[in-house]
């Protein structure tokens, strides 16, 4: 490390050097309180034709952090996959667990990107990205 912080601006200023770079491709920096991630996209990557899509990618990311959550908190992104649309108190009832517990679960899911609450505060429910 040259300086602090210097290491995110070359790797912006190397990536738009390249000859195929898209600024729709430009890296992306995301962090939470427990982490930081750099997603570069590959400006050449090629399947079978046509060019990966952000969806490709969200699912490849967010399998990548699945392997981050304990046994608990798998549970209970399995049972919100097979029950999307539960609250969390549906949840927690079904997979017979403290409200608090699954509350913690649900913001560490939250933060990782993992899944998503739609609706409002009294009729909204839990999916997964």
């Amino acid at each position: 490390m040259e300086k602090r912080g210097s290491g995110l601006k070359r790797i912006c200023n190397e990536t738009k050097a390249l000859e195929s770079y898209k600024e729709e491709r430009r890296p992306v920096f995301k962090s939470s309180p427990s982490q930081f991630m750099t997603v570069i996209y590959s400006v050449d990557y090629k399947d079978a034709g046509k060019e990966m899509g952000d969806g490709q990618l969200n699912g490849q990311l967010n399998g990548q952090l699945r392997g981050q959550l304990n046994d608990s908190q798998k549970e209970t992104l399995e049972f919100i996959k097979t029950h999307e649309g539960y609250n969390t108190t549906r949840i927690a009832d079904g997979l017979g667990k403290p409200f608090r517990t699954i509350v913690k679960h649900m913001n560490v899911l939250l933060e990782l990107n993992i899944i998503e609450r739609r609706g409002s505060k009294k009729t909204g429910g839990y999916y997964v990205k």
